[in-house]
C-alpha cells in the first residue's frame, strides 16, 4: 500500500534539496526535483524558477523540460507547455509521456489527426503507457473511427482494469458509434 506523503515530509525534502543545492548549486537534477516538491506546495513561481534553473544547467535535460511544461499546461498555458513538451522530445524522441501530452494539447486545439499521430508514436515508444491508449481513444472518437477508439480503450482496459475513465469512455464511445445497447 503506496503511503501518503504530507506537507511536512514534502517541506522536509524541499529543504533538504535547498541544503543540498547550496553545497554544489551546479547539480541539475537537484533543482529539477526541486522544482516538483515545490510545485507539489503549490509554489509555482518558485517551480518554475528550480526546472528554469535546471534546464539552464543541462539544456538537454528532457525530464526538466517536460516537467516546466506540466507546471506550464496546469497554469493554462498552453503553447509556452507545448514548446516544452517539444523540446524534451528533440532531446529524447522516444519520451513518450511527452509525446502523449504534445497528443492532449494538440487533441484540445481539435487537430485530431495530428494528436493521433502522437499517441501512436507514444504507444510504440512505451506500449505499457495507459495514458497514450486512452487519449488515442479520444482523438480516433472525434474522428469517427469509433471501431478503432474502441480497441484503444480496450488496450487501455488490459492495462488498468479498474479504471472507470476507461469504461465511462468506452460507453461513451458506444454511444457515439450509435450502439446504445452496448454502452
Amino acid at each position: 500500500m503506496k503511503k501518503l506523503i504530507t506537507s511536512n515530509e514534502i517541506c522536509e525534502s524541499a529543504t533538504r534539496l535547498r541544503r543540498a543545492l547550496a553545497a554544489d548549486p551546479s547539480r541539475a537534477a537537484f533543482h529539477n526535483s526541486l522544482g516538483g516538491w515545490l510545485r507539489a506546495l503549490n509554489r509555482t513561481d518558485e517551480a518554475e524558477a528550480a526546472y528554469r534553473k535546471s534546464i539552464e544547467l543541462w539544456e538537454g535535460y528532457p525530464e526538466a523540460h517536460f516537467n516546466l511544461g506540466v507546471l506550464l499546461e496546469a497554469q493554462n498555458r498552453s503553447d509556452d507547455a507545448l514548446a516544452c513538451y517539444l523540446e524534451a522530445l528533440s532531446w529524447q524522441p522516444g519520451y513518450a509521456r511527452a509525446l502523449t501530452r504534445v497528443g492532449f494539447i494538440l487533441q484540445q486545439r481539435e487537430s485530431f489527426d495530428q494528436a493521433r499521430q502522437y499517441f501512436e508514436t507514444a504507444i510504440a515508444a512505451d506500449p505499457q503507457f495507459f495514458d497514450a491508449h486512452y487519449y488515442l481513444s479520444w482523438a480516433l472518437s472525434s474522428l469517427k473511427r469509433h471501431d478503432e477508439a474502441l480497441a484503444a480503450l480496450a488496450s487501455a482496459t488490459a492495462l488498468q482494469p479498474a479504471s472507470f475513465e476507461a469504461a465511462l469512455a468506452t460507453a461513451n464511445v458506444l454511444r457515439n458509434a450509435g450502439r446504445f445497447d452496448e454502452a
